[in-house]
């Protein structure tokens, strides 16, 4: 499943959910219905104010460290 953040502010790089007409957080089953409606919003944000993400569960304590390449 994925969902959209939607970057609200360029100066703190604050994100928040892309939510339905119900308040409820945007939910997509396959990628072709991500695809859909981030061409949709595109008539609303810039694209770099659209960020797809992949909903999923961390089961564990991890670390995520940048590497340059």
């Amino acid at each position: 499943m994925y969902s959209i953040l939607i970057k609200t502010s360029n100066a703190t790089n604050k994100f928040s959910y892309y939510l339905n007409s119900d308040e409820s957080i945007f939910v997509a089953n396959t990628v072709e219905v991500l695809q859909n409606k981030v061409i949709e919003l595109l008539k609303t944000y810039n694209l770099s104010q659209i960020i797809p993400v992949r909903n999923c569960k961390i089961h564990q304590n991890i670390t995520i460290e940048e590497v340059e390449a």
